[in-house]
């Protein structure tokens, strides 16, 4: 069962990006980073995460190169720090709340940005990353 609703079967597709917790997650996240391509409201029909990230990325290139690179990193460290929580649940039995998934994200968006993974093409003042 997922880890975050304990309501349907647990499959990638579910916890990532269709579970309640998850999509909680992406829509502070595509607010904080102004970044509507990730808010679920925009979705149709997840079936796959494979799927869902051909979607994004074919939508996220009529953006621009540095837009499109920051779009993907957002989008990897999201799916990331969701599968680390859905572990940190399973194996260490703690939970956080998706509030701070979001923080978490934050930060280490932080860094990703000193590392040269492009997020600061999404980053405005509002967003204190």
């Amino acid at each position: 069962w997922c880890p975050f609703c304990h309501n349907v079967i647990e499959t990638a597709a579910h916890i990532l990006l269709d579970c309640s917790f998850a999509r909680a997650i992406w829509t502070r996240i595509a607010a904080q980073f102004n970044s509507p391509l990730i808010d679920p409201s925009s979705w149709s029909g997840v079936t796959s995460v494979r799927s869902w990230w051909i979607e994004r990325s074919l939508a996220s290139s009529t953006m621009g190169k540095p837009r499109a690179k920051a779009t993907a990193s957002l989008i990897l460290l999201t799916l990331w720090e969701t599968w680390k929580e859905r572990n940190r649940r399973i194996f260490q039995h703690k939970l956080l709340r998706s509030s701070v998934v979001c923080a978490l994200i934050k930060e280490e968006a932080a860094l990703w940005i000193k590392a040269g993974a492009g997020i600061g093409e999404l980053v405005s003042e509002s967003t204190g990353v």
